[in-house]
């Protein structure tokens, strides 16, 4: 499973990998949470390995791919305990709902979760993504466990069925047509708003700062952005990356430095650190020739990262864990107004791991968000595909929200993305580089964006009532006496 996601990117292996797990745990009579635990090791130890790196330990690092493993474990078992009494092609379909549901529980629990390996992701770019607008994350990770599940036994005529079905309908699907011309569709399904649509130039500045080079602090970060957005001349938006630099609300030399990059351009966007007393913020500023703000400071601080939930407890798992400063989240949607040479626009503008949740980003688009900017700071995961499956996530949700995407980051990895999830262009790791992309800013709202919460929340309730009835059910045939069904009267649902 790791294997479809960066730093192979080869998607189709989303496949095979369900059809192995559906196949270990739904015909078994017993071990079906650890089949689901070691398939979920598999997945989780390579796709994670940059959190050693960032916590300079390898406890951090297991325990979390323990806690993601169990995840899978816990939903192996209770499709263990359904998937033998209920009709074949029920039972897979509620395997793939379900399996949807865990991804987006795992994704907000514990500590705020960990929404980073959900099967929708590597489909970004594909056919199979044409779904993302309609479903978002939720309905393409639940179709592609069914066509992995039904894979599981292809050569029944009825799963070769489900299997041909599940990767044809994207195909079927209308695609919103940006940047394809199809401007009537897209009107009348996606607007649902009088049209706005600008063009608007934007220059990403990626300072290629090393560890290293940020430890010495905003000033050493800032002369890297600085020298090279002195070069910079006529663009409309000019992003950095987070903790790009110093403050501009309490240096003045910073503010100065900001300042003539905007007398050459439009407004500039920089990522920041502020403090008060003994607590940090995350701010995400702009500064014009109006003066400095809005602000955006971010809500979802990492756990173990920026702050440490349970301190004194935690500090056995790494030293790094007692140097931490707390971070405190902010209050304010993912939104900054800003006027460039080319009129007022809305950016939405969502932190490094704070792509990964769009209910952060939903509220801002259904404000008249018209484009995703993710600003970041890779520096901490060495040259590990963190910043290219992050980049990942940021093609996933350009395509589910109609958006173009940039991310900037302070080390790399940086990139345009269109609204179709492809990269336009690209920055590659602790290269020094401007990056220059004509985007077209829209307020359209997808499906998924309009109806997001609906369908995360039901996907989770289905998910939990499956659960409890498959319990329930069990609690009770036990309770009545009934034997169980075993590995040799059982019947491989899978396989009908």
């Amino acid at each position: 499973m790791a294997g479809a996601f960066p730093p192979f990117h080869l998607y189709p292996l989303v496949l095979p990998a369900f059809a192995l797990l559906y196949a270990s745990v739904s015909v078994r009579a017993k071990g079906a949470f650890f089949c689901g635990f070691l398939w979920g090791l598999s997945f989780f130890l390579p796709l994670t390995y940059w959190v050693s790196l960032a916590t300079e330990s390898y406890l951090p690092w297991i325990a979390l791919t323990a806690v993601e493993a169990a995840f899978v474990g816990l939903w192996a078992h209770f499709v263990n305990m359904f998937s033998r009494t209920l009709p074949a092609f029920l039972a897979l379909a509620v395997a793939a709902v379900s399996w949807a549901g865990v991804e987006l529980i795992r994704g907000l629990v514990p500590f705020g979760g960990f929404a980073w390996g959900f099967a929708a992701y590597p489909w970004a770019d594909s056919w199979v993504g044409a779904v993302a607008p309609y479903a978002g994350a939720a309905g393409v990770s639940a179709l592609t466990y069914l066509a992995g599940g039904a894979l599981a036994s292809i050569r029944r005529p009825s799963n070769l069925v489900v299997f041909i079905c599940a990767l044809v309908l994207p195909l079927a699907l209308p695609a919103p047509g940006v940047g394809r011309g199809e401007a009537g569709f897209r009107d009348s399904y996606f607007a649902k708003v009088p049209r706005t649509d600008q063009e608007i130039e934007v220059a990403a500045i990626q300072g290629g700062v090393p560890l290293k080079v940020y430890n010495q602090g905003p000033v050493a970060t800032a002369s890297a952005h600085m020298s090279l957005g002195r070069t910079v001349k006529g663009a409309d938006l000019v992003v950095m990356g987070e903790n790009a630099g110093e403050d501009p609300r309490v240096s003045s030399s910073g503010l100065a430095g900001y300042l003539q990059i905007v007398k050459q351009n439009g407004p500039v966007l920089t990522g920041t650190v502020r403090y008060e007393d003994d607590h940090r913020f995350n701010d995400y500023v702009a500064v014009s020739s109006d003066g400095v703000g809005p602000v955006y400071t971010k809500q979802a601080p990492v756990p173990f990262g920026e702050y440490v939930p349970y301190q004194s407890l935690f500090r056995h798992l790494s030293p790094v864990m007692d140097q931490i400063r707390q971070m405190l989240p902010g209050k304010t949607p993912a939104l900054l107004k800003v006027n460039t040479p080319k009129g007022n626009i809305s950016v939405i503008t969502p932190i490094c791991f704070e792509v990964a949740k769009p209910q952060l980003l939903r509220p801002p688009v259904m404000s008249g968000g018209g484009l995703i900017i993710v600003p970041s700071n890779n520096s901490s995961f060495g040259s590990t595909a963190q910043s290219r499956q992050q980049l990942q996530i940021l093609q996933f949700r350009a395509r589910e929200m109609v958006k173009s995407g940039v991310q900037i980051s302070t080390s790399g990895m940086s990139g345009f993305v269109n609204p179709d999830g492809q990269i336009e262009s690209r920055a590659e790791l602790y290269e020094e580089s401007v990056l220059r992309q004509k985007i077209t800013i829209n307020n359209y709202v997808s499906y998924a964006v309009r109806y997001g919460n609906t369908i995360e929340s039901g996907t989770i309730l289905f998910t939990l009532s499956v659960w409890f009835v498959a319990a329930t059910a069990r609690l009770i045939r036990a309770g009545s006496g009934r034997p169980r069904a075993n590995a040799r009267n059982a019947r491989p649902r899978v396989a009908r």
